[in-house]
């Protein structure tokens, strides 16, 4: 049971990361949901509180600096602390690597790897001074074996990979567990 823990879970729209912020209210977690989307937030909010759960609701773009830091800040005051942090949010821009435009790779590469990076960053220095935290990244198959078109995509998330290797090991001695999940079809 997760009762008293507080989790942070991005990309929590739709999807998987809507699916974690409602397995992790059932598990008695305090939710607190983020993506770019705030009328589908509101509605998992809703939803999480119309079965006796307690979440608020976040909007902001991860790939951004300022929504990341207002993210945790936001998630702090209104809990005291985060716990968990499932790093979720995810795009990709599918097209032949030759024919992808800069911003394409930019976007995918900002939200998929930045994002998770920026709110990592956020949440790590409160988990070591407790000497406990959770941090638990998407990755994707297609980080093991691509796919045509999925340049960007396939490398955000291999990069990811590294991004929770390196962390878990400068982490771990201080009492925070760092995971990468990668899901298929």
């Amino acid at each position: 049971m997760l009762s008293e823990k507080v989790a942070v879970v991005t990309g929590a729209s739709r999807g998987i990361g809507r699916a974690i912020a409602l397995a992790l209210v059932a598990q008695g977690a305090k939710v607190v949901a983020s993506a770019r989307n705030a009328e589908a937030l509101d509605n998992l909010v809703a939803e999480i509180e119309g079965q006796g759960g307690e979440a608020i609701a976040v909007a902001g773009d991860v790939a951004s600096g300022t929504d990341a830091a207002r993210l945790i800040e936001q998630a702090v005051a209104a809990y005291g602390q985060i716990d968990i942090l499932v790093n979720n949010a995810g795009i990709t821009r599918d097209g032949l690597l030759l024919r992808m435009k800069d911003e394409d790779w930019d976007a995918v590469i900002d939200t998929n790897l930045k994002g998770a990076f920026l709110t990592a960053q956020q949440v790590l220095p409160s988990m070591r001074a407790r000497g406990w935290g959770r941090i638990v990244f998407l990755g994707s198959i297609l980080s093991h074996v691509s796919l045509p078109e999925r340049a960007a995509y396939s490398s955000s998330k291999a990069a990811l990979l590294g991004l929770t290797r390196t962390l878990a090991l400068e982490s771990a001695p201080d009492g925070v567990c760092v995971n990468c999940i990668c899901p298929g079809p």
